[in-house]
């Protein structure tokens, strides 16, 4: 399983350590009634492994009766995100209970929130294999579909890792490309094969002329599926892929390339030369407006921006929306300019105007007449040599460039 996706079922060994969160998770209601009157701070009530609160970790109990009492009680509750910055409503994809989402999406959670890796919810639930929470995200929140972590694996990808058959045909229906991989060039039947899930993998190779799937394909550093089955030491898995005419790996498993260790100093100076030359340096600064829904986070921004708004209409904001502006700034006035995005061309000449002036050169034309060559031949034309002499250009001095960028994010 990706890292981002957790496994909360190490409670059962822990519940003498945490006998709060085992009440919740195992919906003991009296018991956990009689554990919190003494305590004063419920949201500081947390596992030290995920920092999961309680109502967390009555999420992933799948206890609505749970949910229901601390949310009317402890409001405050709904805010909290574990160490994987998963909220309670995320928490969803552990049980798959569909009720439960709606509840927590009614109390006003966000199912547009993206966690570490960029991962969504939808993609969380599909790797767990939640075939009717998938569905009603889908249909609910539908532009969810078309999402990618900073992987590049998509919810296609992020489905074969619950091993699901169902699910993969349910994703080939919402027409994502079986043939699709992540950054590194892992595919479905390598997902399967790393993670052992044999009738998916089945399921895959004999469906794979079908589906135009390579069983042979290899990632960016040449591992095959049964180069992943051979990690993960799965025999059986490697047998199989041996059956439907996959090839042996030239190697066992080949991971990423690492910068030698050798001589760092030659790589660094290697990646520095990259940036010589003329460069620019502008300034970025992100102002993030962060809070619940409809608090009016986007018109508070317009507004900031002196931009028309019509605050009798509200307009709910999904995800994050961008505002970019460009600033010139004076070093001596200290004054700020805004520039007309309107007229990227005016931008564009600042900048460049701004980079030329920095740099100077003065050019020596030293001209040479050859004379005749003693084995009689003509004089050659006029050698023209140009020799730069100085080339000033750089990056001690920060341009008169800022970027502003004002992030609404909800």
């Amino acid at each position: 399983m990706p890292s981002n996706i957790q496994s909360y079922d190490w409670i059962t060994f822990e519940r003498e350590r945490y006998p709060i969160l085992w009440s919740a998770y195992s919906g003991d209601l009296a018991g956990l009634q009689r554990q919190l009157v003494n305590v004063k701070d419920v949201t500081g009530v947390k596992d030290t492994l995920t920092e999961t609160s309680i109502l967390g970790w009555a999420v992933v109990g799948d206890q609505v009766t749970i949910i229901k009492y601390l949310v009317d009680r402890y409001p405050k509750l709904l805010t909290l995100g574990n160490k994987f910055d998963s909220t309670p409503l995320f928490l969803c994809s552990v049980s798959g209970n569909v009720d439960m989402f709606k509840l927590l999406a009614a109390k006003g959670l966000s199912a547009y929130k993206r966690i570490s890796y960029l991962c969504n919810v939808l993609m969380l639930t599909v790797a767990r294999g939640h075939l009717e929470l998938t569905r009603h995200i889908v249909n609910t929140y539908p532009d969810m579909l078309r999402k990618t972590s900073t992987d590049k694996m998509d919810v296609f990808l992020y489905s074969c890792y619950s091993g699901s058959i169902e699910m993969f045909n349910y994703m080939l229906q919402l027409n994502f490309d079986p043939r699709v991989s992540d950054i590194d060039g892992m595919n479905c039947l390598m997902i399967a094969a790393y993670c052992g899930h044999d009738l998916l993998l089945r399921y895959i190779l004999d469906n794979a002329a079908r589906l135009s799937i390579d069983i042979d394909k290899t990632d960016a550093n040449g591992n095959t599926a049964i180069s992943y089955a051979m990690l993960r030491n799965h025999q059986d898995i490697t047998a199989i892929l041996k059956a439907y005419g996959a090839r042996d790996p030239e190697v066992f498993f080949k991971s990423k390339q690492r910068p030698s260790e050798d001589k760092p100093e030659l790589t660094i100076d290697d990646y520095l030369r990259l940036f010589s030359g003329p460069t620019e340096k502008y300034r970025h600064i992100r102002v993030v407006f962060v809070g619940p829904e409809n608090v009016g986070k986007t018109t508070l921004c317009l507004r900031l921006q002196k931009k028309d708004v019509d605050i009798s209409v509200r307009h709910r904001t999904l995800g994050a929306e961008l505002f970019l502006q460009l600033y010139e700034i004076g070093w001596d006035s200290k004054r700020w300019t805004e520039l007309n995005m309107y007229r990227p061309e005016v931008v564009i000449h600042k900048r460049l105007a701004g980079m030329l002036k920095k740099c100077s050169s003065d050019i020596e034309v030293k001209s040479t007449v050859i004379s005749q060559r003693g084995d009689g031949t003509e004089p050659s034309d006029i050698e023209v040599k140009s020799t730069v002499i100085s080339q000033e250009c750089v990056d001690t001095e920060p341009s008169d460039m800022e970027v502003k960028s004002t992030v609404i994010s909800q």
